[in-house]
């Protein structure tokens, strides 16, 4: 019998404990269907309806996450690309908010292009040379140039984008420094190479010397008035 306690003018009645044997479970039995509701089906089919956009699809099999590019705002680091609509996500790797992190960059693919491209002088720690490749996986192959190896072979060297510099360019008609003294700029060759007239200087029979020289060989010379 069940104990019956009367607490505040009202009669509790203690629960029973018991279990419900549900037996054996057929696993030939179909499972019951779990249907969506409308909004979520109409979301499902929207999401697969969309194809996803990524670098390959946009042509810049190049903006991977991690790689160096330059924007419309200065030089960035890609983030990624967003699968929805084919926006590329990039970092500023220059500049930063009054709160001292980096913005987050919403570029059209026009927009952004990889910081070292095919054919680009470039100077490394082996000398100064020639992109020749941007690989997918951010290693840059570039062709030394300023020397040689045996059988006249150039070298060929696979780096990072850390490791490049853009070699300093000078204008036609600027006044530089070089280790053969001071000259104006008369050309800039195709390969790079300024050809540099004498101005403190002269040959013999006063003829004026040409050099030609290297960006690197060579740095501005300020006017008085700057």
């Amino acid at each position: 019998r069940a104990a019956r306690a009367t607490m505040g003018g009202k009669q509790s009645v203690p629960r029973r404990r018991f279990s419900i044997n549900k037996g054996p479970v057929d696993p030939s039995a179909p499972k019951p269907v779990r249907r969506r509701s409308f909004l979520s089906r109409l979301t499902f089919r929207r999401r697969a309806s969309k194809a996803v956009i990524d670098a390959d699809s946009l042509g810049i099999s190049w903006a991977v996450p991690g790689a160096a590019a330059l924007t419309p705002y200065g030089p960035a680091t890609i983030v990624g690309v967003r699968g929805e609509d084919g926006v590329v996500l990039a970092r500023p790797t220059t500049w930063f908010l009054a709160t001292g992190k980096p913005p987050v960059l919403f570029l059209q693919a026009s927009q952004v292009t990889p910081a070292f491209y095919a054919y680009q002088r470039v100077k490394t720690q082996y000398g100064l040379g020639v992109v020749k490749e941007v690989r997918r996986d951010n290693v840059i192959v570039v062709e030394i140039n300023s020397w040689e190896l045996a059988y006249g072979c150039r070298p060929t060297v696979f780096l990072q984008a850390d490791a490049l510099e853009v070699p300093a360019t000078f204008a036609v008609g600027e006044t530089v420094q070089t280790q053969y003294g001071e000259g104006k700029i008369v050309k800039k060759r195709w390969d790079g190479v300024y050809e540099v007239r004498a101005t403190k200087w002269e040959l013999a029979y006063k003829q004026i010397p040409h050099m030609f020289v290297q960006a690197d060989c060579m740095r501005r010379v300020l006017s008085a008035s700057a």
